[in-house]
């Protein structure tokens, strides 16, 4: 890998991945390369990894986003850490970025930056009020059981009934499944909009 933009966006993994860069596209925000670290686990490890890549001095903004899970303070206090470990300052909140530091660092947590979920619960959040959303609810109510990831399950559902059939959240995004000007994601269009200034 070779560092080639002056921002860098570090995502959990692949789906993260594909739906940033359709994302950035959508705003017309270029120049931003998209770093996948494999796993919400692997911010550390990986991010000690860039500092040591090819092009990594001409980095002026670093971006992070992971999932807040089952718990959004433990997940924003992880992502701090690992930039700390790796000797960046981190922002104070979730949601912004450090300012006037050699490499300017931002946090996000998905849904919002602010409660639990993932990136499935805010592409959830963009189709709430659709037919399907509501038949698939009722398919929730009637199983003895729940699911180990309901976002995630009820995002395949969803993306199963779509002809032609879609895999994944990532893919979705490609397909413009997903309505990026629906409100819920006026905050994370906040964020990487951080990436124009």
């Amino acid at each position: 890998m070779e560092v080639k933009c002056e921002n860098i966006l570090a995502v959990e993994g692949k789906d993260e991945e594909i739906f940033f860069k359709v994302f950035l596209k959508h705003l017309e925000i270029g120049e931003v390369q998209i770093f996948n670290v494999g796993g919400k686990d692997n911010f550390t490890k990986e991010l000690k990894t860039l500092k040591a890549v090819s092009g990594f001095e001409k980095v002026k903004k670093l971006g992070l986003v992971r999932d807040a899970d089952e718990n959004f303070e433990n997940a924003f206090q992880s992502i701090k850490m690992s930039l700390e470990k790796c000797g960046f300052k981190s922002p104070k909140e979730a949601i912004s970025f450090t300012e006037n530091e050699k490499i300017n660092t931002g946090i996000y947590i998905m849904p919002n930056s602010c409660q639990c979920g993932m990136l499935e619960t805010l592409c959830l959040e963009s189709i709430f009020a659709s037919k399907e959303i509501f038949c698939i609810e009722k398919i929730f109510e009637c199983l003895e059981f729940s699911p180990k990831n309901i976002y995630k399950s009820k995002i395949l559902i969803y993306l199963a009934l779509k002809t032609p059939l879609v895999n994944s959240l990532g893919l979705a995004a490609e397909k413009n499944i997903w309505d990026f000007e629906h409100q819920c994601f006026e905050k994370l269009k906040n964020f990487v909009k951080n990436f124009k200034k």
